[in-house]
């Protein structure tokens, strides 16, 4: 199958057409070296389609002849000598293995025309399904799934709130306290735990339906924040001492989830004073409180101004996935972003867990999810081609060097993003997106929501994301102080 699969080009365009004019059932005659072959089409429903194809026998057998003389002067078989093989036994012991190869290479060769003359963007390697050989003419079933046909909608009729901050001086209090929070010691404490505070835990999450392991952690660090009083478990830890246990049951992704949960230890924040000893930690430009400041309010701003970004796009993206909430998805692709979510879900590779087949609940809460996913791949790829967009070399080195400032040594990052394909592919897609979306702000209608710097930041607008990521994973005010400490 990998020869149709170059043949056929499959996956290398992002123009994915569909003729309008395809009726349920048609038959048409193509040549293949100037012999016709009858195509009978149909639609299976959704994207799926079937082709019979009609194969001439004397095509067939002629093939055959010319590849049966071949072997007869290459076959040893015993009692004959090299190239003295008759015919009719190397029909005997290779006709049925060659007529077989011949019949499929001679449906894939008609398929091959068809699709090229008709331009289908196949969303899957097609399936030829031989049919058993009658007395003349045989048949060949060829089943396949194309890409959607995208009716254009232009971007003036998308519409987003776009988020607006300052940093004030009181975010920059508070952003520093979170950066010395990072250097802090943290010693422990017989009392309760309450706001502010480092929780060490344990804990075991059983499905309550049947009892199976989901999860288990040990020595788990959390910093009781305002955002941990609507945490499933984190909720739990106000009030609780070291050595202390609670079982509790919870709903999460419409499972109910029996928890155990043990405190190991309570321990208190004892922030590093402002001193030099502190400043170090920061580069030679840091020399006291001023600059400690005015570092940090470039990195809020640069902090904020990504954020809006983000989430200006993800606005964008989510209404322009809504007025193409009706667009069929391959159902092949479909499929494969679910089995991707799974694995995501559970690391990331593959595992025991992973290669087994997914039960119907487990497809159930990925498809939505990767129905978005897909659609919205879809819909740029078709922007991509249709609007002849590339990435723009200058603006990737641009990206790459915005990432690369901020480790230590940002020359060795810029030429491991060059060295590694698929480090700069993941560049380069993220440039091509950036171009769409500036297109999309210049037609669509904007409008100003105001924000603080702290709703902002904390405020997730990611359409992709499941569900809510942890502080730290979030903030990337902590992970450009952690970056330049190497």
């Amino acid at each position: 199958m990998a020869e149709l699969v170059d043949a056929l080009d499959l996956g290398s365009s992002v123009a994915r057409r569909e003729s309008s004019s395809l009726s349920f059932r048609t038959r048409v005659n193509i040549s293949i070296n100037t012999r016709l072959f009858a195509v009978t089409k149909k639609k299976l429903g959704g994207l799926m389609r079937q082709m019979k194809l009609d194969l001439p026998l004397e095509k067939i057998d002629a093939e055959m002849d010319q590849r049966m003389k071949k072997i007869s002067q290459k076959v040893r078989i015993d009692g004959f000598r090299p190239g003295k093989v008759p015919l009719n036994i190397v029909r005997e012991n290779y006709g049925d293995a060659v007529r077989a190869e011949v019949r499929e290479k001679l449906a894939k060769e008609i398929f091959v025309e068809y699709a090229q003359k008709n331009k289908l963007e196949l969303a899957a390697t097609p399936q030829f399904l031989l049919s058993p050989e009658p007395a003349h003419d045989i048949s060949c079933k060829v089943v396949f799934e194309i890409y959607p046909t995208i009716k254009p909608i232009p971007f003036s009729k998308l519409q987003a709130a776009k988020p607006c901050a300052t940093v004030t001086a009181t975010d920059i209090e508070r952003g520093s306290e979170r950066i010395r929070r990072y250097y802090a010691l943290v010693s422990k404490v017989a009392r309760a735990a309450t706001m502010g505070d480092q929780v060490v835990i344990d804990y075991t999450m059983k499905s309550q339906a049947d009892g199976k392991l989901l999860e288990t952690q040990s020595g788990v660090q959390i910093t009781l924040s305002e955002k941990s009083q609507q945490d499933d478990v984190a909720q739990h830890l106000f009030g609780m001492k070291g050595d202390e246990s609670k079982q509790f049951h919870f709903t999460r992704e419409g499972d109910d989830v029996d928890c155990d949960l043990t405190v190991q230890s309570v321990g208190e924040y004892q922030l590093p004073a402002l001193n030099k000893d502190f400043f170090a930690h920061f580069g030679e430009e840091v020399i006291d409180v001023d600059t400690f400041h005015d570092l940090l309010r470039r990195q809020m701003e640069n902090e904020m101004e990504r954020a809006v970004q983000q989430k200006l796009k993800e606005r964008l993206f989510a209404n322009w996935l809504h007025l193409y909430d009706n667009l069929l998805v391959p159902q092949s692709l479909l499929h494969n972003e679910i089995v991707a979510l799974h694995r995501q879900a559970h690391g990331g590779g593959e595992s025991e867990e992973t290669n087994k087949e997914m039960d119907e609940a487990t497809v159930k809460k990925y498809t939505p999810l990767a129905e978005k996913k897909v659609r919205l791949g879809i819909l740029i790829a078709n922007v991509v081609a249709t609007k002849n967009i590339t990435a723009d070399a200058a603006k990737v080195k641009a990206a790459i060097q915005r990432i690369a400032t901020q480790y230590n040594q940002p020359d060795q990052v810029v030429n491991m993003y060059y060295k590694d394909k698929r480090l700069l592919q993941k560049i380069e897609l993220s440039v091509i997106e950036s171009t769409i979306v500036e297109m999309m702000i210049s037609e669509a209608t904007i409008t100003d929501q105001h924000l603080s710097y702290d709703e902002l930041i904390a405020t997730e607008d990611d359409i992709f994301s499941p569900s809510p990521s942890s502080d730290k994973k979030n903030n990337s005010l902590w992970r450009f102080f952690r970056r330049k400490n190497g």
